[in-house]
């Protein structure tokens, strides 16, 4: 008797796999449960990105200089991020498919902005000043997005991609602009700003996206105060100058290249 019921339940099995074979075949579905392809897990690296590019940042820094007099002068100049890169490291988790190349997703990863914070030269009473500041920032992306072709079904099937998201990402500030003199001596900073991205691109083996993210928020960069002294002198001081810079973040451009492409689906 529990010979019969088993050959019974491997007849069921196999008649099920075969129907569900050629439905692949009639209607060239790709069918993706977020579990199994092919009776193995969808593997995680095949969801990686590696990102290379430029960010771009263009606020503005205000001066004011104190003499010993009380006397105040203030003024203020274009600041920009020149030269400047950013690379990243993330993947994206599926939620929720609800076509066959359309999912939605958590995305999370870490990246990494170098700056060189520069502005034309300026002067107050007397005293002129153009000095290039260093900024790095160091962030951890998390956002929601709505992914559609090759890499939201993960399957070669589809030649191109597309994905619009937002999210939010906490980030770690380290700039020479926040050296100051006084009670505030700091060098680093932690923030929280809003994002939104889009990515498009192709599969050529591999696959490639440019991706565009802008910042929203504003954050401090630029928190300087100097003693100033009187050239030739080591005692004698003209006054007090401080340098301030809060803004936007700006936006980012890059390449991401997704190596795990090589093992998608046909």
């Amino acid at each position: 008797m529990r010979i019969k019921f088993t050959a019974l339940a491997l007849v069921a099995s196999l008649a099920a796999f075969k129907a569900d074979a050629q439905l692949n075949r009639v209607n060239k579905r790709i069918e993706y449960n977020g579990k199994r392809q092919n009776g193995l897990k969808y593997p995680l690296w095949q969801r990686i990105g590696i990102g290379y590019g430029t960010h771009f940042l263009f606020n503005r820094a205000d001066f004011t200089y104190r003499t010993v007099n009380q006397q105040v002068y203030s003024t203020s100049a274009a600041l920009k991020s020149s030269p400047s890169m950013v690379g990243s490291l993330d993947i994206y988790l599926p939620v929720s498919h609800y076509s066959d190349r359309s999912c939605f997703a958590i995305g999370i990863g870490v990246n990494y902005i170098a700056s060189t914070l520069t502005h034309d030269t300026i002067s107050l009473s007397n005293t002129s000043l153009q000095r290039d500041l260093k900024a790095a920032i160091i962030g951890v992306p998390i956002s929601l997005e709505l992914k559609t072709g090759g890499d939201a079904a993960q399957s070669k099937a589809y030649g191109t991609m597309f994905t619009i998201g937002a999210g939010i990402q906490p980030m770690y500030i380290q700039s020479e602009g926040f050296e100051s003199e006084g009670s505030k001596s700091i060098d680093q900073d932690a923030k929280i700003l809003s994002f939104i991205k889009a990515e498009a691109g192709f599969r050529a083996g591999l696959a490639f996206k440019l991706r565009a993210m802008a910042y929203i928020g504003s954050l401090t960069l630029i928190d300087k105060q100097e003693t100033i002294i009187k050239e030739g002198t080591t005692e004698t001081i003209l006054g007090y100058r401080r340098t301030t810079s809060t803004g936007p973040l700006g936006y980012t451009l890059q390449l991401i290249v997704m190596p795990g492409a090589l093992g998608w689906r046909k």
